[in-house]
């Protein structure tokens, strides 16, 4: 049995030394580093995350997201149940989305995005970035 382990599995190198300090990582320890941020999960069709947002705060999370980016929802196909909830969209382009949410807990939800009719990885991962954004807690500002 072997282990192939694809360049193209983590998002951007921002562990990599600097060109000339003579520091050197292999690929394998950048890739269990604690300070590498891990990619999305992908499936073939749907891009997936756990934000750091209840399902209702996801839910309204993802609505504003969408708008954002210019896709229009369609209220009839869009629900929320519960711990779940679907939303569908479309751009001017007529490109769907769809995000799908479960409640993993009170205060984290699972998300699932899908763009285009086969999944667009690149799009979906641009919608988890938008919503990850929403999901941290706001920092408090400092008096001056």
């Amino acid at each position: 049995m072997s282990l192939l382990l694809a360049s193209g599995c983590r998002r951007g190198n921002e562990e990599a030394p600097a060109p000339g300090s003579g520091e050197k990582h292999s690929a394998f320890s950048r890739f269990l580093s604690p300070d590498t941020v891990p990619g999305y999960a992908w499936d073939g069709q749907y891009s997936k995350a756990t934000v750091a947002l209840s399902i209702d705060a996801a839910y309204d999370r993802a609505q504003e997201v969408l708008g954002a980016l210019k896709f229009t929802v369609n209220e009839d196909e869009s629900k929320r149940q519960g711990a779940s909830a679907r939303i569908e969209a479309v751009s001017a382009s007529k490109t769907a989305v769809r995000v799908e949410l479960a409640a993993k807990t009170a205060a984290e939800t699972e998300v699932k995005v899908k763009v285009g009719a086969t999944g667009d990885r690149g799009g979906s991962e641009r919608i988890l970035d938008e919503m990850q954004k929403g999901s941290r807690p706001a920092q408090a500002k400092k008096k001056q």
